[in-house]
């Protein structure tokens, strides 16, 4: 499953649902494009480092491949 930046962002601001939806999908990926998207959102050096290090994401073209 691909996921939008708002998923990501709902969940990382606490959003029980996004967290939810985001670890109970085996097949996690995001686009380039999401990730570039993403990055501005972090507040800090630190949250972008977890995400980055921390990333439980497969990048994919865009189509789902």
């Amino acid at each position: 499953m691909i996921f939008d930046t708002n998923i990501l962002i709902y969940a990382d601001r606490g959003l029980l649902s996004a967290k939810e939806l985001i670890l109970n999908t085996q097949q996690r990926s995001i686009t380039a494009v999401i990730y570039m998207e993403y990055v501005p959102f972090c507040r800090n050096k630190n949250e972008l480092a977890t995400f980055e290090n921390g990333r439980c994401f497969n990048f994919c073209d865009g189509n789902g491949a």
